[in-house]
């Protein structure tokens, strides 16, 4: 959803995604996102349960818990910008 791509969006078919995931291999988690949110979706796709934050320690994550903008044209406080490349 901050990237408006599915995860393994970067394989050519789903049969990859689903041999990846088997393995527990995680999606890359694109470097355009702040660090905050990189650690919170890492966080969020680890494989052992044990290992996965529960939803409550997930709250008190720094990515949730920094206030949003206050100004719809602001830029997000969640991505790093980089510049616009045209194909």
């Amino acid at each position: 959803m901050l990237t408006r791509r599915i995860p393994y969006s970067d394989l050519e078919c789903q049969m990859q995604a689903l041999f990846k995931i088997g393995k527990g291999v995680p999606p890359r988690v694109p470097g355009t996102l702040s660090r905050d949110a990189q650690d919170f979706i890492l966080q969020c796709l680890q494989v052992n349960p044990s290992d996965r934050p529960s939803a409550a320690q997930l709250l008190d994550h720094p990515f949730v818990k920094r206030p949003l903008p206050t100004s719809l044209g602001s830029t997000s406080p969640y991505l790093v910008p980089r510049p616009w490349q045209f194909c």
